[in-house]
């Protein structure tokens, strides 16, 4: 499994920021697929977060906001693919 943030981008009032998601999905003959999951959110902010301030907020803001939100894709969509349900542990401040 990977997890990597990406951001900040500038928007129309804020920011916008994310997490991608790799998971290499495997059996007992090995390797079969790859999911690959990209989420972003927007932040309502005045200030443009500088390099120092968004390196916390990528640590633990991001993960806290949207990793409930991974979670959830992934459990429906190796559902919807016939596979057994992968549930992601709960993210652990």
């Amino acid at each position: 499994m990977g997890l990597e943030a990406f951001g900040p981008e500038p928007s129309e009032g804020g920011f916008s920021a994310g997490l991608a998601l790799s998971l290499d999905l495997q059996d007992d003959g090995g390797s079969f697929g790859v999911l690959r999951l990209r989420l972003r959110a927007d932040y309502d902010s005045a200030l443009f977060p500088e390099e120092r301030i968004f390196r916390v907020f990528r640590e633990r803001n991001l993960p806290i906001n949207l990793w409930p939100y991974l979670r959830l894709y992934v459990d429906f969509l190796t559902a919807q693919m016939g596979l057994p349900r992968l549930v992601l542990p709960a993210w652990k401040a």
